[in-house]
């Protein structure tokens, strides 16, 4: 037993100078913001009208800049309202709406990392369809396996569609039944990334619990009023909780907060990371009244400004590109006399907003 002993102790007293340094955790043990988002990666959220039209996107960029300042990271948002994945007789060779601008939009950013969220947009009925289920899909592995990954992307994250707010008195009950179609879209779009490796992060998911949940929260205050939900009527004496999308589709800040924190839960950003660095990216009373939605953050109050003042100059940044990659390029005639000078005015104009992104993240990142 003492010889044993002594040569465990040998074996340490001799141990090579390093032997017992900490090692980097290999890529499969680290959250995906980390492994799946290198250094120097260039992230495009591609999508239509609820990801262009929201502030998610964003707001999650707002939290990768500010937990990675250091990286080199630029993120890109870019896609259409309605934009669509199904054939358009309208589109040459009838490709789909997406087939057309995707690449254009893939060729200018160049990305290394694509968020695809599309098909909110495809039309809908109020009945489950599982036959347009299946198209969706198909189309949709079409769609990121040759105008995605076939043009570089090395990672591919594909995301659900958002639910409908369908109580929405704003909507005029034109969005109720829709999730019997935006469900089964979900889990197509689950299936497709699964069979192709790509990862997944579930959206649709997200914001149907968050729309129930505050649907409940309404309801109540109405109850305590005593005062009837008749879309129309006079304002309500007791003030109700905010609805989360403008109309039943597109999430309004509250509700794409709730979607950005699932975006980032799905990357393994921690709760107490993104509290750290001030996030989320809303004013401080507007998060406290509505604090239900977001459970387990609580945001270091001297960072919250930096936080927000970093959200709105990403949002400045992304106007700019998206009258650049859109408008200009697109619409300015080729034979313009003045084509080249302008495109390269706005071109150093979005350079010079996206060094004012970085600056901003480093002061949110700050500890």
């Amino acid at each position: 037993m003492r010889m044993v002993v002594a040569l465990g102790l040998a074996v340490v007293v001799w141990a090579p100078p390093g032997a017992f340094a900490r090692q980097e955790k290999p890529a499969e043990d680290r959250p995906l913001y980390l492994s799946a988002i290198k250094p120097k990666d260039s992230i495009l959220f591609l999508g239509d009208a609820a990801t262009i039209g929201a502030a998610w996107p964003r707001q999650v960029a707002s939290a990768l800049l500010a937990l990675r300042p250091d990286d080199g990271l630029r993120v890109n948002v870019g896609g259409w309202d309605g934009a669509t994945i199904a054939p358009d007789p309208m589109q040459p060779d009838a490709m789909s709406a997406a087939e057309v601008w995707a690449p254009r939009l893939m060729f200018t950013v160049k990305p290394t990392v694509v968020f695809v969220c599309l098909g909110q947009e495809d039309g809908y009925s109020r009945e489950a369809d599982a036959a347009d289920a299946e198209r969706y899909g198909r189309q949709l592995s079409a769609l990121i396996e040759r105008k995605i990954v076939g043009i570089g992307a090395r990672a591919v994250f594909v995301m659900s569609p958002p639910a409908a707010e369908e109580r929405n008195e704003a909507s005029r009950g034109w969005v109720a039944g829709y999730n019997a179609t935006l469900s089964l879209r979900a889990k197509k779009a689950e299936e497709v990334a699964k069979a192709k490796g790509w990862k997944f992060i579930d959206l649709y998911g997200a914001s149907a619990a968050a729309y129930d949940a505050r649907q409940r929260e309404i309801e109540a205050a109405a109850r305590r009023s005593g005062e009837p939900m008749v879309p129309g009527s006079a304002p309500p004496l007791v003030e109700r909780p905010p609805r989360l999308t403008a109309a039943g589709l597109v999430p309004n800040r509250l509700g794409s907060a709730v979607i950005a924190h699932a975006v980032l839960r799905g990357l393994g950003v921690a709760d107490a990371d993104l509290s750290r660095v001030g996030w989320p990216p809303i004013p401080g009373e507007e998060f406290e009244k509505n604090r239900s939605l977001l459970p387990g953050l609580a945001p270091e109050g001297s960072k919250t400004a930096a936080m927000y003042s970093l959200s709105n100059i990403i949002d400045g940044y992304n106007t700019h590109f998206e009258v650049l990659w859109k408008h200009l390029e697109m619409r300015l005639h080729p034979a313009h006399s003045r084509r080249a000078d302008i495109l390269t005015m706005h071109r150093l104009e979005v350079e010079s907003d996206w060094q004012r992104v970085l600056e901003a993240a480093k002061a949110a990142g700050a500890k």
